[in-house]
């Protein structure tokens, strides 16, 4: 249960040790799965979305660079996975959160502590 997850995203830099940003990047995929509504909003307040799209690139970038006999590394195309779904997964909550929006169903859900509160609107 984290109230921020900028430890977590700071890992993404550790570029010298893919496997900091291997383990971050799991840890963030399986967060914003398993409770989008509360990490899916701190991913993306606190940069991490940024990072692990920057990431992405620079993965996708090197890949085109590379001799055909060259490959990505196994920890490279796992960043890449976890990354997308990562993406995925916000992009998810996003459309959720949109169409609860629309539906103008005059609740207004409060975080307040560790707890939600809905009341009409």
């Amino acid at each position: 249960n984290y109230r921020s997850l900028a430890p977590i995203i700071s890992l993404l830099s550790v570029s010298h040790t893919p496997e900091c940003q291997l383990w971050a990047a799991w840890a963030l995929a399986n967060l914003t799965l398993f409770d989008e509504d509360k990490y899916c909003h701190l991913v993306e307040e606190e940069g991490g979305l940024e990072t692990v799209q920057r990431i992405m690139e620079q993965i996708l970038g090197e890949s085109f660079t590379m001799d055909t006999n060259q490959q990505c590394s196994a920890v490279k195309k796992k960043l890449l996975e976890l990354g997308q779904r990562t993406n995925h997964n916000i992009l998810e909550w996003k459309r959720k959160m949109a169409k609860i929006e629309e539906s103008g169903n005059g609740l207004v859900i409060s975080e307040v502590g560790n707890s939600y509160l809905i009341q009409r609107n």
